[in-house]
């Protein structure tokens, strides 16, 4: 499932340095930190620095975010997006909210065949399009409210017919290259791991996003792909150095009133402190346990980019564990410090599940 995200980004000018590498000094091998974004690969692979190619090649064991090639994995989403006890959205949902999302499922069960039966007259493409239909909206009264958000907000006709053709993400482009390179692969946490931010958010929270998720796409917003355009390009640029990284999914080129002004900090602060700080501080003990215990493997291990900026980092975690841990930078050099500048800036984000 590939979801949209906004992500708040504080950028500052830095040295150039070799993409999102960082090494871990370690004895006998250093281990490396890569920071990725969950986008097709073809788009960001080009310019992934040499060097970052270079120790995955030389890499024993692969550790991403989860292990992609586990059997149980799509069972698991399945099980994690559902709701618990034989709950239905009807009896956890205010009944005018419930009722604005049965309607846009009925809508897109009507415009999903269309979308799709385009993509077949155009690319000469045979797609069961009743199979689709199960595979991306089954049985949504099932599912808890803050999936239905998620869902909805990356089901458009752009959106639709884009992932249906897009390339693997860059994080299965790795796990891809590390089982054909005979690798060892693992994922650093379970998919319960990261449920967790989205299953325990407040239902207040849910709500709001889901009633801004909805009038989203009422106004049949269409800056998604230009922001995720803008997004690539940084990356690629590899222009992010950032101290804090802050996700929510809304708007925010708009006036708020106090109340609403209110929710988006809290939903910043949740998702600060449960998408990224609690996730960081489960991994790193188990990165500490793997160079004491299993020092002799050279390990890489890629995760979202936003994992390794800010306080609570993974970066920061390792530092405080009193590992030396240093982003790999490049002869060539950029403005000095001294012309930093912090600016906040609204971007899209495709995830495959989770940051």
């Amino acid at each position: 499932m590939l979801l949209f995200l906004t992500l708040f980004l504080a950028i500052e000018s830095s040295l150039a340095s070799d993409g999102f590498l960082w090494r871990i000094e370690s004895e006998p091998h250093p281990a490396y930190l890569f920071g990725t974004i969950h986008v097709p690969y073809d788009l960001v692979w080009p310019s992934v620095p040499k060097k970052v190619k270079t120790v995955l090649g030389a890499a024993d064991h692969v550790f991403l975010e989860l292990d992609e090639f586990d059997p149980d994995l799509e069972l698991d989403f399945r099980t994690c997006e559902q709701l618990p006890n034989g709950q239905r959205v009807s009896d956890v949902l205010p009944p005018e909210l419930y009722a604005k999302v049965k309607s846009r499922f009925k809508q897109l069960r009507r415009e999903l065949p269309i979308w799709l039966t385009e993509l077949i007259d155009t690319q000469n493409y045979y797609i069961d399009t009743n199979v689709i239909d199960e595979e991306i909206i089954g049985d949504w009264q099932r599912k808890r409210p803050i999936w239905l958000a998620l869902a909805l907000d990356e089901l458009t006709k752009e959106n639709v017919q884009y992932e249906f053709e897009a390339e693997p993400i860059l994080d299965s482009h790795i796990a891809n290259f590390a089982q054909k390179h005979h690798k060892s692969i693992d994922g650093i946490e379970t998919v319960f791991d990261g449920c967790e931010a989205f299953n325990n958010m407040p239902q207040d929270m849910v709500n709001y996003w889901l009633e801004d998720t909805l009038k989203s796409v009422e106004q049949n917003d269409n800056s998604d792909r230009e922001k995720l355009n803008d997004l690539i390009d940084s990356y690629n640029k590899a222009e992010f150095n950032s101290t804090d990284f802050l996700l929510y999914a809304m708007d925010v080129d708009v006036q708020f009133d106090d109340d609403t002004l209110k929710m988006i900090n809290d939903t910043i602060d949740y998702f600060t402190e449960n998408l990224h700080k609690k996730r960081n501080r489960k991994w790193v003990p188990k990165i500490v346990d793997l160079l004491k215990n299993e020092p002799d493997k050279r390990y890489f291990f890629a995760f979202g980019v936003a994992h390794f900026f800010g306080e609570d980092s993974v970066v920061d975690l390792l530092r405080q564990e009193g590992f030396n841990v240093t982003r790999v930078k490049s002869s060539a050099s950029m403005t000095s410090p001294n012309s930093a500048f912090s600016v906040i800036i609204v971007l899209h984000i495709i995830l495959r599940h989770f940051v």
